[in-house]
């Protein structure tokens, strides 16, 4: 560079080198991971409930 300087890499330049950066989350992806994770839920609660009645 001239005059001996060098810029430094800036946030952004560092983040995307450890490749923290992340790609935006549309509404659609959202929506099915809360469809999975509801579905999610609703077979551990039946789980639950059916060893309720072996036990009791």
């Amino acid at each position: 560079m001239p005059g001996g300087r060098r810029s430094l890499p800036s946030a952004a330049d560092k983040a995307k080198a450890k490749g923290k950066v992340k790609e935006p989350v549309s509404n659609e992806q959202l929506e099915a991971a809360g469809r999975t994770d509801q579905a999610k839920s609703d077979v551990n609660q039946t789980g639950e409930r059916i060893k309720d009645v072996v036990k009791g």
